[in-house]
């Protein structure tokens, strides 16, 4: 027997054996390396969600103080463009060599030599950027590449939805577009030099930069009032790196805005489709360039006023519905119930790696 079909019949068998048993313990652990921003909510937030939309027969399980409170069958873990396998080793020492590790890679788009040190050390993968242009370096007779599972609005859980939603109903709002971002100057020299000149020339919009060291203009921010700033504005730009589908997406959309997306952006088609996209009043566009940039503004700013209070809400519910961090982690559940209930199988190929079918 070959080692990649002795992988392959490894994976398979415990991904069967988890559903030997009534229930499925998983918990679910934010990158480290997002913490310094404290970008996810606060994990008795993330607990409660997780808790109440948990599908049967997955049980939430937490984590406490570095460790888990009982055994556990599925880790996810997220990945936001660091060398992960230091902690994810770290993490099979603590659960077992049965327990199943999926790490979702947000950053598959770049980030690459870390990405694959990371995927090492786990056994499925899920990434947010479906291109084949972000997932190739990634097929590996390792790591079974489980699903696409795309970005979602993961600032505010969804047990504060009644607080968001009284904020995005209630706000007052400037007749302008938010762009606000992180300027990595050279890493990513013409994102930066689009920004610079909507920072110069833009006068529907309000920018606002910020150095990758020092992202405390925002960041330091409670989750409300960031929510609140974005609850300011009316429409956003979505101005990706290397044609990814950001989080901001989502997030403009949970706060009432209208989102203007590049056409290059392949995989908001996948998640939203055609009549969603215009239902909510997204804005397509062939090019980041001003001109363009400014007529979409324009155009984003007249779907907001034509659809009001009820394309707000629209916006908002669709997003808190089916794009937060408990949906992802539900989707992700699911993809492991098919792969352990023999749904679906774990094929190897060399030009694809391990995979799903």
């Amino acid at each position: 027997m070959t080692w990649t079909e002795h992988r392959r019949q490894e994976l398979t068998q415990r991904l069967a054996a988890l559903f030997k048993v009534p229930q499925v313990r998983f918990v679910f652990l934010p990158s480290v390396a997002a913490a310094p921003i404290k970008y996810f909510p606060e994990p008795a937030l993330i607990e409660r969600d997780l808790r109440e939309f948990a599908p049967d027969p997955f049980v939430f399980s937490p984590w406490r103080d570095g460790k888990p409170d009982a055994a556990i069958d599925v880790v996810i873990v997220t990945g936001v463009g660091d060398d992960c396998s230091p902690a994810l080793w770290r993490i099979r020492e603590q659960v077992g060599p049965q327990a199943i590790i999926a790490l979702w890679l947000w950053d598959n788009h770049w980030a690459w030599p870390q990405n694959l040190r990371s995927i090492m050390a786990a056994d499925l993968i899920f990434v947010s950027h479906g291109s084949p242009d972000h997932t190739g370096y990634l097929r590996t007779p390792v790591a079974l590449l489980a699903g696409h599972i795309a970005a979602c609005s993961a600032q505010w859980a969804r047990a504060q939805a009644g607080e968001l939603g009284d904020i995005v109903q209630r706000a007052e709002r400037q007749h302008k577009a938010l762009i606000n971002y992180v300027d990595y100057g050279f890493a990513w020299s013409e994102r930066t030099r689009i920004l610079k000149s909507y920072a110069a020339d833009l006068a529907d919009a309000d920018v606002f930069l910020m150095p990758p060291d020092d992202r405390s203009r925002y960041f330091s921010l409670s989750p409300m009032e960031r929510f609140a700033e974005w609850c300011r504005y009316k429409a956003t730009i979505v101005i990706p790196i290397r044609d990814d589908l950001s989080t901001r997406v989502f997030d403009a959309l949970l706060a009432g805005l209208i989102p203007i997306v590049p056409h290059s952006i392949t995989d908001l088609d996948r998640i939203i489709p055609a009549g969603d996209q215009e239902r909510l009043g997204i804005v397509r566009i062939d090019s980041l360039e001003l001109p363009t940039a400014a007529v979409a503004v324009r155009e984003a700013l007249r779907r907001f006023e034509q659809q009001g209070t009820e394309g707000i809400m629209a916006r908002f519910h669709y997003a808190l519905d089916r794009h937060m961090l408990v949906n992802r982690v539900t989707e992700m559940l699911f993809h492991v119930w098919q792969l352990g209930t023999g749904a679906r199988s774990i094929r190897y190929r060399a030009e694809r790696g391990l995979y799903a079918d």
